[in-house]
C-alpha cells in the first residue's frame, strides 16, 4: 500500500495557510495512532510550514529509564545520510573542482567494474543508483575491517570489480550503498579528515547544526544520554549498532529533529533562490530525475542525486529519502509545488513544507504511514482514517509467508 493508491487529480493543490493549533493539534494525533499501532517506542517528528515549526513526539528513549522523547533526542537517519553525499559532492561542482559527467576513474583510479562500459561511470550515475550493480552489503558490513581512512575505503573501491552486476550499467535503477561509499570518497578527497571532515566543515557548521554526528562513535558523553536504544519490529532491544564506520557517506549520520529541521531549511531556502550553500544552476540537479525509480508512487517515482522525487498530486511533488539502521526508521520530506511558466534560471517547483520523522524500531513502516498522512494533512487532501488497518491487510500474504518458510 503506497502512495498510488492515495493520489488525488485535480487542476491543482491549495495547501495549508499555516500550522495553526488545529493542524499542530491533528499531526500530533497522527503521530499518537500511528506509533500505538505499530508498536513503536520512541517517535519525533518535526514540521516545517512558512517559517513555522512544530514538534510532535511519542514514547521513551529506552524503555527501561523510560526517559521521554523530545526535539534534542538523537536517532541514527540510515540512508538519508546520502542527500548530504550528493550534497558535498556538488558543492566540490560548483567550485570546479568535480564534475558529474567525467568518469569517476579520472578521480579515483581505483574504481573498475566488471561490466563492459563501465569505464564510462560518472558520479551521476554512482549517486542515482545507475550502475547495474546490486546492493552487496556483506562487503562493508561483514567481510572488510571497519575504518574511515581513506585508505579503507579505496581498499574497498578496489574490490568492487570482483563483484556481479544484475542489470546493464544505466539500464534501470538498482539500489546500492557501496556507490555512495565510493561517490564520497570523491567528494572529501583532498580534505585532511575526508568525507566527514568535508561534510562537517561545509554543511553541518554553516548551517549549526551542532547537535548532528557523523557516527554515533564521535557522540559526546552528554549526547549519547540523548541518544535512543535502539529496537526491533517485536520490541526487544538491539544490542549491536550497525557498524558505520566504512560506510559512512551511504548511511552513518546520528541527529535529532531539531538539526534535520535546519538541514530541510537550508533545502526549502535553495529552492526559494536564496542559496545558503549552493548557487540556483548546480542546486537544480537535486531537483533533475536522473532514473526512473518508483518507490512510494509506484507509477512515476524517480530518483535524482540522493534523494527520491515522485508526484502527490498533478502539481504537487515530494523530494525525500529514508533511512534504515539497526533499530532505526527515519524518513526525511519536502513538499514542493508546481510552478507553471518559471523560466530563466528560476527552479519550477517551490517548498511548501519540510517535515522529518525519526524512530529507534528497526524497518519500521510506521515513519512512511505517517509521511503519507501529514503530506496529505499539509496539502488538503482527504486523509485516511483507517491507512494503518490497510497496510495491516496488505502485507497480510508477507507474514504468512514468512511463518511458513520458519515452519519448513
Amino acid at each position: 500500500f503506497g502512495l498510488s493508491e492515495l493520489l488525488q487529480a485535480g487542476p491543482q493543490t491549495t495547501p495549508v495557510d499555516d500550522l495553526g493549533e488545529d493542524v499542530a493539534t491533528t499531526i500530533r494525533e497522527i503521530v499518537n495512532q500511528t506509533c500505538t499501532f505499530w508498536n513503536v517506542t520512541a517517535c519525533a517528528v518535526g514540521v516545517s510550514f512558512n517559517n513555522t515549526e512544530i514538534m510532535a513526539n511519542f514514547g521513551v528513549l529506552d524503555k527501561e529509564t523510560q526517559k521521554p522523547v523530545d526535539q534534542s533526542s538523537l536517532f541514527q537517519i540510515g540512508s538519508a545520510t546520502k542527500a548530504f553525499t550528493s550534497m558535498a559532492a556538488l558543492m566540490r561542482v560548483a567550485k570546479g573542482e568535480l564534475n558529474l559527467d567525467v568518469p569517476v576513474a579520472q578521480y579515483l583510479p581505483e574504481f573498475k567494474l566488471n561490466a563492459s562500459g563501465s569505464e564510462g561511470l560518472t558520479l551521476r550515475d554512482l549517486m542515482s543508483h545507475r550502475t547495474g550493480m546490486p546492493r552487496h552489503d556483506l562487503l562493508w558490513s561483514v567481510f572488510l575491517p571497519q575504518g574511515r581512512s581513506e585508505d579503507v575505503r579505496k581498499a574497498l573501491v578496489y574490490r568492487l570489480q570482483g563483484l556481479t552486476l544484475d542489470k546493464p550499467i544505466r539500464y534501470n535503477a538498482e539500489y546500492n550503498n557501496l556507490m555512495f561509499i565510493t561517490a564520497g570518497l570523491v567528494a572529501g578527497k583532498g580534505h585532511k579528515d575526508g568525507w566527514e571532515g568535508f561534510v562537517a566543515e561545509n554543511i553541518l557548521r554553516p548551517l549549526n547544526m551542532h547537535d548532528s554526528w557523523l557516527h554515533a562513535e564521535d557522540m559526546s558523553r552528554e549526547a549519547k544520554q540523548r541518544f535512543a536504544t535502539p529496537y526491533m519490529n517485536d520490541g526487544t532491544k538491539v544490542h549491536e549498532l550497525l557498524p558505520t564506520e566504512i560506510v559512512g557517506p551511504a548511511g552513518s549520520i546520528v541527529s535529532s529533529t531539531t538539526d534535520m529541521l535546519k538541514w530541510l531549511g537550508a533545502h526549502m531556502e535553495q529552492l526559494e533562490l536564496k542559496s545558503p550553500l549552493l548557487d540556483t544552476k548546480t542546486y537544480s540537479e537535486i531537483v533533475h530525475p536522473n532514473a526512473p525509480f518508483p518507490l512510494l508512487n509506484v507509477m512515476f517515482g524517480t530518483y535524482t542525486l540522493g534523494w527520491w522525487l515522485e508526484p502527490l498530486t498533478t502539481d504537487m511533488f515530494l523530494l525525500h529519502h529514508g533511512g534504515n539502521t539497526n533499530g532505526f526508521t527515519a524518513f526525511n520530506v519536502i513538499v514542493l509545488q508546481l510552478v507553471p511558466g518559471m523560466f530563466g534560471g528560476k527552479l519550477p517547483l517551490k517548498p511548501v513544507a519540510g517535515f522529518t520523522i525519526q524512530t529507534n524500531q528497526h524497518g519500521s513502516i510506521a515513519p512512511t504511514m505517517l509521511a503519507l498522512q501529514i503530506m496529505k494533512l499539509l496539502t488538503k487532501l482527504p486523509l485516511v482514517s483507517n491507512l494503518n488497518e490497510l497496510q495491516w491487510e496488505a502485507q497480510a500474504p508477507a507474514r504468512a509467508a514468512a511463518a511458513e518458510s520458519l515452519r519448513k
